[in-house]
């Protein structure tokens, strides 16, 4: 091995783009992606910027998935907390 690593965000660009030339590896893209976001999520220096900002680029609806698929993996705390932050309390 010559110590060169994939350059992640590249890759998902190119997926982003050439969605058809990746159609059959989609379950596993979608996978990839959510373990990404929930890592985000976890992350202990994450803030209420960076959750806003993270909610903005990703869309509402993605956000919400992510949650409700976090509140699943560890209990309703966090994404209720989460959510009631990120919504202004509703």
């Amino acid at each position: 091995m010559t110590g060169v690593t994939l350059d992640g965000f590249k890759l998902f660009a190119a997926i982003g783009q050439n969605r058809d030339l990746f159609a059959e590896a989609e379950t596993a893209i979608d996978k990839a992606g959510s373990t990404i976001l929930l890592s985000q999520l976890k992350s202990k220096s994450l803030t209420l910027d960076h959750v806003q900002r993270l909610r903005a680029a990703i869309g509402d609806d993605n956000f919400t998935l992510a949650l409700d698929s976090r509140k699943r993996c560890t209990g309703p705390t966090l994404a209720a907390a989460v959510r009631a932050v990120t919504t202004g309390g509703h």
